[in-house]
C-alpha cells in the first residue's frame, strides 16, 4: 500500500480476475497492449522479467493500472567484476531495475492525486525490492508529481486516427505519401500479410539480414515467435511484407490490444534501398487500410524525437506524411 489518504496503490504478481477486461475498457494514450496479461507472459519467457500488477484504487474502485516489471542485471564474468558490481548495488541500494511500458491505464475515475500516489507506490515497491526506477512512460499533464530523483525527458509520436472514411484518411496525407503509394504500385510492387508461423520464420530470416546491415539488434526469432503466440490470440499481431520481382524487399509488423495498435520492426533491403523502390509506402498505406476495415481507432508509429537531429528529421519527415496527430509524453530514462 502506497500512502495517501482514500487511495491505495496495490502491487500483486499475478493479476487479479478481471485485469484484462478492465485494461480491454480502459483507455490510454499510448498501446494497452503493454499492461496485458500477454504480455506480461511474453516478457517473463522472453526476456526472465518478472511482472507487477500495480493498482491505484479510492473507495475500493480502481482508478488506474499499470504492469511494471523487476529486471536483474545480465550474468556478470569474474570474481572482481561481480565484487564490483555487488558493492555498488549495496551501497545504493538497488540490485535491479523496475521498468515498464506505455502509460498507466485509466480505468476508472483517475485525477492528478491517483497519478501521484501511483508514482509513490511505484517509488515504494522499487525500495522495497532494491530495484532503481529506469523506464517507464508517463502523462506529460502529470509529470510533476514524479520524483526529482527519476531522470525524465520529453518524447513523442504521430497518431492516425483510423476511424474515418477511407477516402478521409487518404485524403489526409501527404501529396508525397499518395505519389509513393502510386509509384510503388506502378512498379508492381505488392504487399501480402504473413499468414502462419513458418513463413513468419522465413521473414525473420530477411528481417535479421536487413538488421545486421544497419547494425539493429535482434533477440532472435524467438522474439518473434512469441509476439505470434502470446499477443496474437487475444490481441493484434500482424506483419505486412512488400515484395518486387519474387524478393522480399521491405517488412513491418504491427501489434496491439483493444482498438489500438502501433508499428514496431520496420525493415528495407539494400536493393529497395539503392533503387529507391517505395515498398515501405506501400506497406505503411496498407497498414493504415488494414487497420481501418478491422474497426480500429488508432494506429501510433511509434515515436519521434521532439527536436529530431540528423536521420532523426527524415524518420519524423516520414511519419507525418501519412496525416495523423502527434502526441508528447514523458519518459522515464
Amino acid at each position: 500500500m502506497a500512502p495517501g489518504n482514500d487511495i491505495a496503490v496495490e502491487t500483486t504478481a499475478q493479476p487479479p480476475a478481471n485485469w484484462d477486461d478492465s485494461i480491454r475498457q480502459g483507455t490510454c494514450a499510448q498501446l494497452t497492449l503493454y499492461h496485458t496479461v500477454a504480455w506480461a507472459r511474453r516478457m517473463r519467457g522472453l526476456l526472465g522479467f518478472e511482472p507487477i500488477f500495480v493498482t491505484t484504487s479510492e473507495g475500493g474502485e480502481p482508478a488506474l493500472r499499470l504492469l511494471a516489471f523487476s529486471r536483474w542485471p545480465p550474468g556478470i564474468r569474474g570474481l572482481k567484476n561481480s565484487a564490483r558490481y555487488l558493492a555498488s548495488a549495496l551501497r545504493h541500494a538497488r540490485l535491479g531495475s523496475l521498468i515498464w511500458h506505455g502509460e498507466p491505464v485509466i480505468v476508472g475515475d483517475a485525477g492528478e492525486r491517483h497519478y501521484q500516489s501511483m508514482s509513490e507506490g511505484l517509488g515504494l515497491e522499487a525500495r522495497r525490492r532494491w530495484l532503481h526506477v529506469a523506464a517507464g512512460s508517463w502523462p506529460t499533464k502529470y509529470e510533476t508529481v514524479l520524483p526529482e530523483s527519476w531522470r525524465t525527458r520529453r518524447w513523442g509520436t504521430i497518431q492516425i486516427d483510423l476511424r474515418p472514411p477511407l477516402e478521409e484518411l487518404l485524403a489526409a496525407t501527404k501529396s508525397s505519401a499518395r505519389k509513393a503509394v502510386r509509384r510503388a504500385e506502378k512498379d508492381q510492387i505488392s504487399v501480402r500479410r504473413v499468414m502462419n508461423l513458418d513463413d513468419l520464420r522465413r521473414y525473420y530470416i530477411f528481417a535479421a539480414d536487413c538488421a545486421q546491415r544497419y547494425d539493429k539488434r535482434m533477440h532472435g526469432f524467438e522474439d518473434f515467435e512469441s509476439m505470434w503466440v502470446d499477443l496474437r490470440p487475444d490481441g493484434w499481431f500482424e506483419t505486412f511484407v512488400a515484395e518486387h520481382d519474387g524478393d522480399m524487399i521491405a517488412g513491418l509488423s504491427i501489434w496491439g490490444h483493444g482498438d489500438s495498435i502501433g508499428e514496431l520492426g520496420s525493415f528495407q533491403s539494400e536493393r529497395s534501398f539503392s533503387e529507391k523502390l517505395f515498398g515501405p509506402d506501400l506497406i505503411k498505406w496498407t497498414a493504415i487500410r488494414w487497420g481501418h476495415e478491422q474497426g480500429l481507432r488508432m494506429l501510433d508509429l511509434s515515436g519521434v524525437n521532439p527536436a529530431p537531429e540528423g536521420k532523426e528529421i527524415g524518420i519524423r519527415q516520414f511519419k507525418e506524411k501519412w496525416g495523423g496527430t502527434y502526441h508528447e509524453y514523458t519518459t522515464i530514462s
